[in-house]
């Protein structure tokens, strides 16, 4: 590296470094500085974030703690803390962290924004809601606090102030597919799916990559019975991603919905191949098997379904049909006094 000795410098050469995406020499740079001065709470902050960048997540959090524990007033440690907690799916201890930079900072609508991320993690939907109304509360262009908001609302089953959402978010960024996306979602909840479509339409054309936008296309298209053009959907998302079980199971539902039952075991078995622990996948090609008359087969499929989830009430039932159909009586009563069991256990 260069002749640099000072600990300005050592900090000034990796912010350059950071800036230019080079994470592992800004971090050699840090480590310079450190020895220097192993005490500087911003050094460290400043290499937790080049590891966050690396996605050396655990490391970048040791370093948030080590710049914390020097000065626990710095309340964008505090938040990058829990950003990168968020990252790791903790949420509860990156609501803890972000409630200290809400503390120092109650003014920095970032850090109620990613309150609202941990809260949601957490499954505390009113309490992420209140955190993204408090971003938007102080800048009502935060455009990830409508889009999160409308996406909570959508879980909380409350669909029309959750289309309002996404249309906030998109009239701040027409250009960003992720809420078209799920403003589609949450149209086809409402049993709009024309518009739904329309949404879905917007998402694919800004992103021609976005596989779930492709995918939740071919779904609307379903629910409007124009199952060849649901086809070429579920055709797209499985071209741009050959390995996407959720494509080919969604295709394979679409077939198996038109009558096409062949086709559509074809799909069922690419996605139990793709994901084999996919109860629902295995439950339809059971489905799949019964429609062609294949029964022995059927009630393999619907075995692996309860031997993944034995709960699966339908997949018991059908079980004891198939079982039935091919003589193996004991077997089907057995399966029919599971499928009477739990489905009373559900209730």
């Amino acid at each position: 590296m260069l002749q640099t000795t000072t600990v300005e410098e050592w900090l000034g050469k990796g912010q350059v470094l950071f800036d230019s995406q080079e994470y592992e020499k800004a971090i050699m740079a840090y480590e310079q500085a450190l020895r220097i001065v192993p005490q500087s709470a911003e050094v460290w902050a400043k290499k937790g974030e080049a590891l966050s960048a690396l996605d050396r997540k655990e490391e970048a959090i040791s370093a948030y703690d080590e710049a914390i524990k020097l000065n626990p007033g710095l309340a964008a440690v505090w938040l990058n803390k829990g950003i990168t907690l968020n990252a790791l799916n903790q949420p509860e201890p990156a609501i803890t962290a972000i409630e200290s930079a809400i503390a120092i900072n109650p003014s920095d609508e970032s850090a109620w924004y990613h309150e609202g991320v941990a809260l949601f993690l957490a499954g505390k939907l009113e309490e992420s809601l209140n955190a993204y109304d408090q971003a938007l509360a102080l800048n009502p262009s935060t455009k990830k606090a409508w889009y999160s908001k409308g996406v909570t609302l959508h879980k909380l089953g409350r669909y029309k102030p959750a289309v309002k959402a996404c249309d906030e978010a998109i009239k701040l960024d027409p250009a960003d597919a992720e809420p078209w996306n799920s403003k589609g979602n949450i149209l086809r909840e409402l049993e709009r799916p024309e518009e739904a479509l329309a949404a879905y339409d917007a998402a694919v054309k800004i992103n021609p990559g976005y596989i779930e936008a492709w995918c939740n296309k071919g779904k609307a298209l379903m629910d409007l019975a124009l199952f060849d053009e649901s086809f070429k959907a579920f055709d797209e998302a499985t071209r741009i991603n050959p390995n996407g079980a959720n494509a080919w199971h969604a295709k394979g539902v679409a077939l198996l919905m038109s009558g096409k039952y062949r086709d559509a075991l074809r799909a069922f078995l690419r996605a139990t191949e793709i994901n084999p622990d996919d109860a629902t996948a295995w439950y339809d090609r059971g489905l799949a098997l019964i429609k062609l008359g294949s029964k022995e087969d059927a009630a393999k499929a619907f075995e692996h379904v309860v031997q993944i989830d034995p709960k699966h009430t339908k997949a018991w039932k059908n079980l004891g049909i198939a079982l039935d159909d091919i003589g193996r009586h004991e077997e089907a009563v057995k399966a029919y006094q599971r499928a009477i069991r739990t489905n009373s256990n559900s209730t």
